[in-house]
């Protein structure tokens, strides 16, 4: 589980402010955002995140750590892209909306923008993050041929 600390936030504080020896209940994972066996083998990936939605991708790539993949991961400042040193800088695409750094500068809609897919039809598309974004990358992927089914998201916030 990955949490940003939100000032004013119900979640992050009270987890914040919990002490050694605290019960903590959890639930899930529910939903179908998974990767089959089949997929693994024989397909593309294109996990898409901002802020702590790529904490699912973290959890993808080090159980397969044979995946196809590429990471695009959007996030204000550098220093908000969780754990970056844990993925191959090849497939490593870090987009900052609000400095300048040795990644893409803008978000990831117009990284997505300027880089299409190349192989759309062989690529599986998996988003999570935040809801407007999430809906803006279908839009953009959905123009470059991607199918419906090829698309699997998890909203974070």
């Amino acid at each position: 589980i990955l949490v940003k600390e939100v000032e004013e936030g119900n979640i992050s504080v009270k987890l914040k402010n919990l002490q050694p020896g605290d019960t903590l209940e959890m639930e899930g994972p529910f939903g179908q955002f998974t990767i089959g066996p089949e997929e693994r083998k024989n397909k593309q990936f294109l996990f898409i995140a901002t802020g702590t939605g790529i904490a699912p991708f973290h959890s993808f790539i080090q159980s397969y750590p044979d995946l196809n993949y590429t990471l695009l991961h959007g996030v204000s400042y550098l220093k908000e892209a969780y754990d970056n040193t844990a993925y191959n800088k090849k497939q490593l695409r870090v987009c900052t909306s609000k400095e300048k750094c040795f990644g893409f500068k803008g978000r990831v809609t117009d990284y997505l923008k300027v880089h299409p897919v190349k192989d759309i039809k062989n690529t599986l598309v998996y988003v999570c993050g935040n809801g407007n974004m999430i809906y803006d990358v279908y839009d953009i992927l959905k123009k470059q041929g991607m199918q419906s089914d090829q698309f699997f998201t998890e909203v974070y916030f």
